[in-house]
């Protein structure tokens, strides 16, 4: 009697062994898609949020035709994401949304548009 336990108990620690290597495989497959994904690119909102400043809808349309601008006159490439509000957005470099240095959307917040004298440059 005691045999045939034992035998189970084989095959399901077998079985076991199986799924936990299956799952090792799911979580490096993910995982080589995460990283794939260039952290170099953002929202507008997503960059808001990494500097810790509110981003108001409006004002995110506004900067986002900025960064589109910016980014074909420094022939940058913009991606797309998805956005649970509007669908598909716009991603763009980190350089494309901070300008000398600083943060292009400080100085939009402060009025400063990049068609005008900006005393903050």
């Amino acid at each position: 009697m005691q045999v045939p336990l034992w035998e189970r108990q084989e095959l399901m620690n077998l079985e076991i062994r199986q799924d936990i290597q299956e799952l090792g495989n799911k979580i490096m497959r993910i995982e080589a898609e995460v990283t794939s994904v260039d952290d170099h690119y953002y929202t507008i909102v997503g960059f808001c949020r990494l500097q810790k400043m509110a981003c108001l809808i409006h004002k995110a349309k506004e900067w986002g035709k900025v960064a589109t601008r910016m980014s074909r006159e420094m022939s940058m490439p913009t991606g797309t994401a998805h956005d649970e509000r509007f669908g598909k957005v716009r991603t763009y470099h980190v350089d494309v949304l901070k300008g000398g240095g600083e943060v292009i959307l400080v100085f939009w917040e402060r009025g400063c548009r990049l068609d005008s004298v900006c005393p903050y440059f």
